[in-house]
C-alpha cells in the first residue's frame, strides 16, 4: 500500500492481542480525558533542560559521524534518529510546535538514506543548530516570522539534497 503523502509503500501490521489484554476495550471515561487534559494544560515543566540533553546526544551524534565515516551507518543513523526522536515527542506537549516541525521533517529526510555522507552530516548539523537557537531563545509556539522562515529554509535544504541526490533507499 503507498503512503499518499510520502510517495512510499508502506506495510501494515496486525496488533497483536497482547496489548488490548492489558488495556482493555471500549472507550475512556468523558472525566478521564478531561482531567488528564488539564493535567498537560497546567504543566509547569521546562522543556528547556530536557531538550539541552537531547541536543547534547544530536551533538555528539554529530562529532561522530564526522571523526568515525567508516562506523557502521545503522548506529551512526540511530544516533541522529533517537535524539531527533525524543524531541519531536516531548516539544509539542512542552509548547514548541516549531520544533516539533522541525524533527519530524529532520526525520523524514533521514528515512530516505541508507548511508550517510558529509553533506547528510552537514544538513544533520545545521538542524541541530536551528533547534539549539530555538531553544536557547525560548521560541516557543511557532516561532513566529523567524519560526517559518527557518523551517522553510532547513526543508529547503532537504529538498535540494533529496533532488541532486541517488543514494536514496529503494522504493518497495
Amino acid at each position: 500500500m503507498a503512503d499518499p503523502s510520502r510517495g512510499k509503500k508502506v506495510e501494515i501490521l496486525k496488533a497483536d492481542r497482547s496489548l488490548q489484554t492489558k488495556a482493555g476495550t471500549g472507550s475512556i471515561e468523558a472525566d478521564k480525558v478531561n482531567k488528564a487534559q488539564k493535567s498537560i494544560e497546567s504543566n509547569t515543566v521546562d522543556f528547556v533542560p530536557i531538550a539541552g540533553e537531547l541536543l547534547d546526544r544530536l551533538a555528539m551524534a554529530v562529532k561522530d559521524a564526522r571523526e568515525n565515516p567508516g562506523k557502521d551507518t545503522h548506529i551512526l543513523m540511530e544516533n541522529f534518529k533517537v535524539p531527533i526522536m525524543g524531541m519531536k515527542a516531548n516539544a509539542a506537549m512542552f509548547g514548541y510546535p516549531l520544533v516539533t516541525d522541525m524533527t519530524g521533517s529532520m526525520l523524514d529526510f533521514l528515512e530516505a538514506y541508507e548511508s550517510i555522507d558529509s553533506d547528510i552530516i552537514k544538513i544533520v548539523d545545521a538542524h541541530y543548530k536551528t533547534l539549539q537557537l530555538i531553544i536557547a531563545r525560548k521560541m516557543n509556539g511557532d516561532g513566529g516570522k523567524y519560526g517559518s522562515e527557518f523551517r522553510k529554509e532547513l526543508e529547503n535544504v532537504c529538498e535540494r539534497y533529496l533532488s541532486k541526490n541517488s543514494k536514496r533507499k529503494t522504493e518497495n
